[in-house]
């Protein structure tokens, strides 16, 4: 079933999907409608919604916290959900052990705050740009990221406005490969790589 998100529908259907068991696709860049979030819905207010997704592969794939108003569309029941839980029944895919989320409270402050405690890799949007990286500090107004660059090195401190984040996403396959590279011995390899990119 394809669902436009107009005004609050989205948040009324995706609260009707949550604890059913059913998985939803949202749809969030009009620009390439082939984009799109696969997940069960965890928790969901008025404004936000807190996505357990899973990747095109059928594999859970970490936590996703986005706002309501950014979907542009939801697709439950079609061919593409319901293969992705027959993928997840045939591997053996269930979700364990989660954290438990306040349905009330912000999804984003919750994640971050989650990445601060466990040190986990986390990975927040805006408007400008996508930032990657471990959380230092979160107050009542910004996160405070230590940045990490493509090759896992430390790219230095950054602050994001928690008003202006989109977007936030906790222990997906992206966020594992950056702290697999943050953990391994690649400064100097880093290093290296951008030197040659400079010659060159």
């Amino acid at each position: 079933m394809t669902n436009s998100a107009h005004g609050g529908y989205v948040g009324y259907l995706l609260s009707q999907l949550r604890g059913s068991g059913e998985l939803v696709s949202v749809f969030l860049d009009s620009q390439n409608p082939d984009t799109f979030t696969t997940g069960f819905v965890r928790a969901v207010n008025p404004r936000q919604v807190l996505l357990r997704c899973v990747t095109p592969w059928g594999l859970l794939d970490g936590f996703m916290a986005l706002r309501n108003a950014d979907i542009i569309q939801a697709m439950y029941g079609e061919d593409f959900e319901k293969r992705m839980a027959l993928l997840l029944k045939l591997r053996g895919q269930s979700p364990g052990n989660e954290p438990e989320f306040d349905q009330n409270a912000d999804y984003f402050t919750q994640l971050l705050e989650i990445g601060l405690k466990t040190g986990c890799v986390v990975t927040v949007w805006d408007e400008q740009t996508s930032l990657t990286g471990r959380i230092i500090a979160l107050d009542d107004l910004r996160v405070t990221m230590e940045a990490l660059d493509f090759f896992g090195g430390q790219a230095g401190e950054a602050n994001v406005k928690l008003r202006d984040i989109l977007l936030v996403s906790l222990g997906s396959e992206e966020e594992e490969v950056y702290r697999l590279l943050s953990a391994s011995d690649n400064t100097g390899d880093s290093q290296a790589r951008g030197n040659d990119t400079a010659d060159s």
